[in-house]
């Protein structure tokens, strides 16, 4: 048996595969970025009474925040102390999304969820790469980025009235949001939720031009410093705001090969059809 771990900062996605057949569960997310190891074993722990642990011979395991050997190592020691019998592959989310969104094909691929990241794949491997940052620096795009900047707009008086007070009646007063945000534990993901209040006003002017611009920003300072033009996006934030991407991306003269918000189903299919499959 295989096991195909897809993990972000919010969420993650475990499939058992045979050669015939594949069961998935979900769990909370993790980035050794961000949050601490021990994050990692209590999804495990969440976990061992879903399936056989034994059974499992190979993990290919991709996760966000896999950004050098030393992270890999976290996490594979973390994996070997649950999965006893298997050989573990740990491998980058961004490379999940090369192989499942472009199969053998070359072109940019970003993933857009609660942070962001960005390669261009040539096929096979990936060839180059601008950084991230994370949410500090960078995250252009990302759900977090989205958030951070309405949450400013919102606290510094920037909103219309009317949106306002919509935002003011959903999330409670200035002061309550601060104090939060300070003692989240979480506060990539906390902010990153307010990404959801967008999605739900979009059809307001203030937000209109807040997308285009946030998704301009995105392309001007990542996407268009890669040459090929041949853009693979996946992730939350660029399923839910598809159609103001593709606007975007239209204005720049960029083509949208393909917008998916899951790629684990692809990436099962990715290890079948490659037979990536030596048990």
């Amino acid at each position: 048996m295989k096991l195909i771990v897809d993990i972000g900062g919010t969420k993650g996605r475990w499939f058992v595969l045979d050669k015939k057949n594949q069961i998935s569960f979900k769990s909370d997310g993790f980035n050794p970025f961000t949050s601490k190891i021990d994050v990692l074993s209590g999804i495990l722990v969440s976990l061992k009474s879903s399936f056989d642990f034994d059974s499992i011979l190979n993990i290919h395991y991709y996760g966000a925040g896999i950004s050098s050997e030393n992270k890999k190592s976290e996490v594979r020691k973390v994996l070997k102390r649950f999965f006893t019998k298997s050989d573990v592959e740990i491998n980058s989310d961004l490379l999940g999304s090369c192989r499942a969104l472009c199969n053998d094909k070359s072109g940019v691929v970003g993933i857009l969820g609660t942070g962001s990241n960005s390669c261009y794949y040539d096929g096979n491997k990936i060839k180059s790469k601008i950084k991230s940052l994370g949410y500090l620096l960078g995250d252009e795009g990302s759900g977090f980025d989205m958030g951070k900047k309405i949450l400013i707009g919102y606290l510094r008086n920037d909103m219309p009235t009317t949106l306002k007070d919509k935002f003011s009646i959903k999330f409670d007063k200035k002061m309550d949001l601060l104090e939060r945000l300070y003692n989240e534990s979480n506060k990539e993901k906390f902010i990153a939720s307010f990404s959801n209040f967008i999605h739900e006003n979009k059809e307001n002017e203030y937000i209109r031009k807040f997308l285009q611009n946030h998704f301009s920003n995105y392309f001007e300072n990542i996407i268009l410093k890669y040459s090929s033009k041949n853009i693979y996006l996946t992730g939350s934030i660029a399923y839910y705001f598809k159609n103001e991407i593709l606007m975007v991306a239209k204005e720049k003269k960029l083509i949208i090969e393909k917008i998916e918000k899951d790629p684990i189903n692809h990436l099962c299919d990715f290890h079948y059809k490659y037979n990536r499959f030596a048990n």
